[in-house]
């Protein structure tokens, strides 16, 4: 597990470079959402790597495991249907040039955080008090 905390150090200044070079001006912002769906990508590939890891290493955890992606999957399909393609607020500019799945999407995608967040504010107010009471 060595190599992942290399990984990990690489991408990280890979997002810093790309973050002082938009700043300083030398990056457009389209090589950052490019970069964005790298990274997209690439955690998408890593967790169904791990998944597969898992399998070959621990047979007995394949059901917890799968459990947690049908739970994922469950959540972004929701979002998506409780999100809409309307804009409030957007740039006349922007609103012309983003397509109504982008917006949507871009909804979803705010509404998981907002459920993931308090899900771990929740998670951390709760093991606390469990800690309190013991």
């Amino acid at each position: 597990m060595k190599i992942l905390k290399y990984i990990n150090i690489g991408v990280l200044s890979l997002a810093v470079l790309a973050s002082v070079l938009f700043y300083a001006g030398a990056v457009e912002a389209d090589a950052l959402l490019y970069f964005g769906y790298v990274l997209a990508l690439a955690t998408v590939l890593g967790v169904l790597g791990f998944f597969v890891y898992s399998i070959v290493e621990k047979p007995k955890q394949v059901k917890s495991v799968a459990l947690l992606i049908v739970g994922a999957v469950a959540l972004t399909l929701l979002c998506y249907a409780v999100s809409s393609t309307t804009t409030m607020g957007l740039d006349p500019e922007l609103e012309r040039v983003t397509s109504a799945g982008a917006i949507r999407w871009s909804e979803a995608g705010i509404y998981g955080m907002y459920i993931l967040f308090a899900g771990a504010f929740l998670s951390i107010l709760v093991s606390s008090v469990r800690n309190m009471i013991k």
